[in-house]
């Protein structure tokens, strides 16, 4: 791109950015799961881990399949970071990598939840929650 087409593109930019902003919110709305699936393509790279995911043929539960709560699949009019009941790729078995029949959505909080805690782990967090509780 040369300097002159550049710096017209970024006046341009700026001089419209909110009709920019709006389009680019509505586009993602029709594909959420967009942005999850391409950084997760990334982490796949760069962990070496086999990656098949489409964002399109992901199921797109209602509500998270762990939690029970509602995922909220709008990001327009929100910061970019995760919000609980964001939805999450989690990956069932986490070596077999991000091939469709691994991965499915969950809320964010689900995912964070059981992110590094093994069954276990959990299972004496649900002991003791139920004994002081």
């Amino acid at each position: 791109m040369t300097p002159h087409r550049k710096n017209y593109m970024k006046q341009y930019n700026l001089a419209h950015k909110d009709r920019i902003n709006a389009k680019e919110r509505a586009w993602h709305n029709t594909r959420p799961l967009y942005n999850s699936v391409k950084l997760a393509k990334q982490r796949a790279k760069i962990s070496g881990l086999p990656f098949d995911l489409d964002d399109q043929k992901l199921f797109q539960p209602v509500y998270c399949p762990v939690l029970g709560i509602k995922i909220d699949y709008d990001r327009s009019g929100t910061k970019k970071t995760a919000r609980p009941n964001s939805p999450s790729l989690d990956r069932t078995v986490p070596a077999r990598g991000y091939v469709q029949a691994n991965v499915r959505v969950i809320s964010h909080r689900a995912n964070t939840i059981k992110q590094d805690a093994t069954a276990e782990e959990l299972e004496a967090v649900l002991t003791y929650v139920r004994r002081v509780a």
